[in-house]
Parts: C-alpha cells; structure tokens; sequence
C-alpha cells in the first residue's frame, strides 16, 4: 500500500519539491544544514521508477542549482566582507580561508569541481561574489559545474534504482519507499541537530 502510494506521487509536488532545496542551497546556505544530494537522489530514484522523467528532473537541478548560485554570488557581492564577519561564516573560517585561497588561485577549477562538495557548493558563490571575479565568468563555469553535478548526482539515483528494480518488479515501489523515509529522515536529523545547537549557548549562560 506505501509503495503503491508513492508511486503515484505527483511529478509537479516531486520537481517543486527538490527544486526548493536545490535552489535555497546556495541562495541562503541551506547547504550547510541539509545537503540537496539526498533529495536529487530521491528523484532519480523516483524517476526510475516513472514517477517522473528523468531529462525535467535534469532541468530543474540543473537550473535551480544555477539559479541559487547566481542569486548566493550576489549576496556575495552586495554585502561584501560584512558576510565573512557573519557567526555562521566565522564558525567555518578555516574552510572559508581555504576557499578564498582556491577562488584565487584557480577559480574556474573551484566553480566546477566545488560543485561536487556540499560545503563548497553552498559557500563558493558568496565567496565568488566577494572577490573580484567577473560575473560573466561566474555564471560560464558554475554553468558546466551544476550541469555535470545535477548529470552525475541524477545518474547515481536513477541507475541504483533501476539496478535494484531488475532483480524483481515488486522492488520498485520498495525502492521508493525507502528514499523517501531517507529523506525524511535527513530532515528529521537536521531539525533536531539545528535545535541542540540552539540549546548549547542557552545551557552556557
């Protein structure tokens, strides 16, 4: 019955969905509390099983992933080093630090492989946007990242559910159920993770 009933989720509640976190990633760092790899996996998963095709969950990936880093690089730019001086910034400066480094010295490999890393692909286009980079080379080299990122994170979800529906036709709405208990299961563990860490300086004083 839970396998029959995610089977028939919608495409649109599925796409909207994994659009929302794509995007909020590196718009406003969601990506430092719940990476979107999960829930892209989700739907190549899903869409191996028809739920949706694969090629709009490419689009949508792909475009949301482009959409927040072009919107993190202009909050980058806009507040400028306020944001390094920001308590979520300063609580990572030794990655920050790191980051600036690599944006300096080899910018265009960073936009592309940093894709591929959570922490990076939530920070890099803010740190992008503080620096002097160009926005046109910007938005070239975070194109082909988040368009090989959104490919290969896709590819792994979609192949592994297909993989497994193969041994036997019944696996498939399994295989659904349990990628979606998966990431509920992310959100879970994240809320209670963002709750202790707001527990910890009240229990200090």
């Amino acid at each position: 019955m839970t396998g029959e009933w995610l089977m028939s989720l919608s495409a649109v509640a599925v796409c909207l969905t994994i659009a929302a976190v794509v995007f909020l990633e590196a718009a406003v760092f969601l990506g430092f509390f719940l990476p979107a790899e999960t829930f892209v996996i989700v739907g190549g998963i899903l869409a191996s099983q028809g739920v949706v095709p694969v090629w709009v969950l490419f689009v949508v990936v792909a475009g949301c992933a482009l959409g927040g880093s072009i919107v993190g690089f202009v909050v980058g730019r806009r507040a400028g080093p306020r944001l390094l001086r920001s308590r979520l910034l300063r609580s990572h400066e030794r990655q920050v630090s790191w980051m600036n480094r690599t944006l300096e010295k080899r910018a265009r490999t960073a936009l592309v492989v940093g894709q591929f890393v959570t922490f990076f692909r939530a920070m890099m286009p803010a740190l992008a946007g503080i620096s002097t980079m160009g926005f046109r080379q910007f938005v070239v080299f975070t194109t082909f990242g988040t368009s090989a990122w959104a490919a290969v994170t896709l590819a792994l979800g979609y192949f592994a559910g297909a993989s497994l529906s193969r041994f036997h036709p019944a696996l498939g709405p399994l295989v659904v159920a349990v990628a979606v208990l998966g990431a509920l299961a992310t959100v879970v563990w994240w809320t209670i993770r963002r709750r202790r860490r707001r527990a910890v300086p009240q229990l200090a004083v």
